[in-house]
């Protein structure tokens, strides 16, 4: 199981973003399988989690590959991709900055047409950064590539190297890989570094042994995103996308003296190079997962397996805010977050497969799932920095805890599924499980959800042999899901708060 949680620190609307989540840690390169189980009735053998469907990914192993005895075989790839910006607004380069048709220095085309005016005032800032590149006055000319140039060509760079052998004693994959990528918006960066290995062998006595193991790391360096740089927020898209057509961004954007970003207009909004050079969010991920496994048939219709295994997955951001930002009125600050999450799950199943009759068939899993999740969050947030260029917390002035919180729970679970088939086109199936969550009142933390369905194979009752309809099939389904409460929710109390406009309010004390 990939927790799959997006972690954010900030306000998505002024200025923070979403950056990843746990299936951005896994290697395309070690996928030997990816299936999607639709809804609720996957939970009886997944729990609560697949209330919603699975995505169920399967890791490679070398099976499947020898039909000589023994092979191995070793795998190079390496590939290099460009990307560029999909779409930007269809522009008009009749207008420039102003409003009412008038000439102003203001965000915004709503000025006099081109054709109107040969000249206008050199920009104050820009004047003032940079005397000897301007004279008093600028070309009133429109700009049609501004936005566009903002942007580059970005690349991506992927290297692999495969080991796998496959024999009839069992089989082994091992999996390296390293991806860079550099992207389409300046100062964006994305590189990770993942390492696998796993395979499966059969014992003499017949029981089949295997295990797993992969490690990934991945570092992404990225912008700030929101609709505005109001209250002191640092969206490196603020105005990005509205800029007046006659303001040309390839000029100089850096003042030579203080470092500080220069724009036409001075105090509303940073360059969005210099946004995304210094204002910026780097996450820093580190996933290892091990497993274990073992099986055995018991004969030929019935077959028992176990596996367990665990999932740690640790994400570090942090959020810089440099000095002369127009965030933080230019003090600059500095957020870290530290979140960890592991998972140690264990699965037992006997299944059973019976063909009762030339017509009718059997099909059975009884299983026992046993998963414990541990998660902490350590937040902090440190104001005004001290000296430039040094992005730790102990160079800001003023440190405050934003968040110190940790969590346990466990889950046991017990579950059977079973099928009945009639001449491979008529099905029914029907699960059932009960948990046992220690995140519910001990007197009441038991929960059970069933579920019944039944498909039709049309063409196959009906032994079609179409051109046109080369597969039909008719299913009814019902599901109930259980679902247990988060680790911190079982002893939550209220009380009553401050009223607003004479309305009673209820605040959460816990």
């Amino acid at each position: 199981q990939y927790s799959n949680n997006e972690i954010t620190t900030s306000s998505q609307v002024t200025g923070g973003g979403s950056y990843q989540n746990g299936l951005s840690s896994i290697d395309p390169n070690d996928i030997a399988t990816f299936n999607v189980l639709k809804s609720a009735a996957a939970a009886a053998l997944y729990g609560s989690r697949a209330r919603n469907g699975v995505i169920v990914i399967t890791t490679k192993s070398g099976a499947g590959r020898s039909k000589q005895g023994k092979k191995l075989s070793v795998n190079v790839g390496t590939a290099t991709y460009f990307e560029n910006i999909a779409n930007l607004p269809d522009y008009q380069n009749t207008y420039g900055a102003g409003s009412n048709f008038n000439y102003s220095n203001s965000n915004g085309s709503w000025g006099p047409r081109f054709d109107s005016m040969e000249t206008i005032p050199t920009w104050q800032p820009l004047l003032a950064a940079f005397p000897d590149l301007f004279g008093p006055t600028v070309p009133y000319v429109a700009k049609p590539n501004n936005v566009k140039d903002l942007f580059k060509t970005g690349t991506v760079t992927d290297n692999t190297l495969g080991l796998s052998y496959s024999g009839e004693d069992g089989n082994f994959n091992m999996t390296i890989s390293d991806m860079k990528q550099d992207g389409y918006i300046p100062f964006n960066t994305f590189d990770r570094t993942s390492v696998s290995v796993g395979g499966n062998f059969k014992l003499p006595n017949g029981l089949t042994v295997g295990g797993n193991m992969s490690y990934s790391k991945t570092q992404q360096v990225g912008g700030f995103f929101g609709e505005n740089q109001f209250d002191g927020s640092s969206s490196s898209f603020a105005r990005a996308l509205f800029l007046a057509r006659n303001w040309d961004l390839n000029l100089p954007y850096v003042n030579p003296v203080t470092g500080a970003s220069v724009t036409p207009l001075e105090g509303q909004f940073d360059h969005p190079l210099w946004s995304w050079e210094h204002d910026k969010i780097t996450t820093d991920t580190h996933r290892t997962v091990i497993g274990l496994n073992a099986s055995y048939n018991l004969n030929e219709n019935i077959s028992a397996s176990y596996r367990i295994g665990m999932n740690r997955y640790n994400l570090e951001r942090k959020e810089i805010r440099d000095l002369d930002s127009r965030a933080e009125g230019g003090l600059g600050s500095i957020t870290s977050d530290n979140f960890t999450n592991e998972d140690i799950e264990s699965t037992f199943l006997i299944n059973f497969d019976y063909k009762l009759s030339d017509d009718f068939g059997f099909q059975g899993i009884l299983g026992n799932n046993i998963i414990q999740n541990e998660n902490s969050r350590i937040a902090y947030y440190g104001k005004e920095l001290v000296l430039p260029n040094i992005f730790t917390m102990g160079n800001t002035k003023n440190i405050s805890n934003l968040l110190d919180e940790k969590a346990r729970k466990r889950n046991v679970g017990v579950f059977a599924d079973v099928t009945f088939s009639f001449k491979e086109f008529l099905f029914l199936n029907a699960t059932a499980r009960n948990d046992f969550s220690s995140s519910l009142p001990k007197d009441n933390n038991s929960y059970f959800y069933p579920s019944v369905s039944g498909s039709f194979i049309i063409t196959e009752a009906l032994k079609l042999d179409s051109k046109v309809l080369n597969f039909a099939k008719l299913r009814a389904a019902y599901a109930k899901v259980g679902n247990d409460a988060p680790a911190e929710f079982i002893n939550v109390t209220f009380d009553q708060g401050n009223a607003y406009n004479n309305t009673p309010t209820i605040r959460n004390n816990s």
